[in-house]
């Protein structure tokens, strides 16, 4: 592996640590102050990444740290316990502190819709069988937390989502692998939307979103008004209005696609995160774009739905089902990086037929 730009062997690094956790490590906990007091969270640090799994927030996200620099949006709400849930129309947002990925679902997703509030309830769900994994393979010395949240009511859905987040020592990378189980014996509404929000200093007047755009939808006259320029960002901006836009976008490798947001000018380096994913898992991707002043931040959205309410994505004919004792997996992979050679290899990908 390589680390600190030199590579090293298992032995090399057991020569000169006396304990692994010197280097890398998962440290789980509870926080004790505010509104999310009682909620277990993990901290993981890997000598590049240091990101922390809010545990009792459905197994989410909520800051990535790369080399010291933070990369994620965190909101004026904070890290909130689902105690303070509030599950209908926008309330939802009360409890949105934002995070490096926060899911969204698993049978409602976007607008509210009667007793269905906006982007539903399984980031508000508590995890059980946590479990965190520190173990060497071969040269690798890999970081796993895994756990399971469920979405469930009597005389209704039963879903379990089973969710494995990985990286290794010295990699600027994490893998989130999940698994959707309809434990029930009813067909489901299921609709998922990976809600991603980066800020400051990865976003600024200076950032660029790349990806292999196929076709882009402005939701509403509000976002007509960026035309093309849903890739460009600005400085904050007093009253500012959300702008959303719905992508589909190109395969580049295999059924697998990405989207990159990038400073072209961080400290007179480069500065982006990538994500990636599989399109037949997330074949829909919408931006939203919030330029306003403290809400300063972009989320990137992959999903196997765009964000308009069950009723709106049976209308469109993208509403998707699971069916009774079925698994769905929905896996991403979020790096971070900061080599110009890295952002024009993601160019040309654009440019794939």
């Amino acid at each position: 592996m390589k680390i600190f730009g030199i590579e090293f062997s298992k032995k090399d690094i057991l020569e000169r640590v006396g304990d692994i956790s010197q280097l890398c490590d998962a440290t789980l906990y509870s926080l004790e102050d505010g509104k999310g007091r009682g909620l277990r969270a993990v901290t993981v640090r890997n000598s590049v990444l240091n990101y922390t799994i809010l545990v009792d927030r459905g197994m989410d996200i909520f800051t990535i740290d790369y080399k010291g620099i933070p990369v994620s949006y965190v909101s004026k709400t904070g890290i909130t316990s689902p105690a303070y849930y509030e599950s209908r129309g926008y309330e939802w947002l009360r409890t949105f502190y934002g995070g490096a990925l926060l899911t969204c679902g698993l049978t409602h997703v976007g607008v509210p819709e009667g007793e269905r509030g906006l982007h539903g309830r399984i980031s508000n769900s508590h995890c059980e069988d946590l479990s965190i994994s520190k173990y060497w393979r071969s040269d690798k010395y890999v970081v796993e937390v895994s756990g399971t949240v469920r979405e469930a009511v009597v005389f209704g859905e039963h879903l379990k989502m089973r969710r494995k987040i990985i990286t290794e020592l010295g990699a600027s990378w994490i893998k989130v692998e999940t698994e959707i189980e309809n434990c029930s014996f009813e067909r489901t509404p299921l609709m998922v939307l990976y809600h991603m929000n980066f800020g400051f200093p990865v976003l600024t007047a200076n950032s660029e979103l790349v990806a292999p755009f196929e076709e882009s939808v402005p939701r509403d006259e509000e976002a007509q008004k960026d035309g093309k320029n849903f890739v460009k960002f600005q400085d904050p901006t007093p009253g500012y209005k959300e702008r959303v836009f719905f992508h589909k976008l190109k395969h580049v490798e295999d059924s697998k696609t990405f989207v990159a947001v990038v400073n072209k000018n961080f400290e007179n380096k480069i500065l982006g995160v990538l994500m990636k994913w599989d399109l037949e898992q997330m074949p829909y991707l919408t931006e939203w774009k919030m330029m306003g002043q403290s809400d300063y931040v972009l989320g990137i959205e992959p999903g196997n739905c765009y964000p308009v309410g069950r009723h709106g994505a049976e209308r469109r004919g993208e509403l998707q089902y699971i069916e009774p004792l079925e698994t769905q997996r929905f896996d991403i992979e979020i790096s971070v990086f900061d080599d110009f050679e890295k952002y024009l290899e993601l160019k040309n990908c654009t440019e794939v037929e």
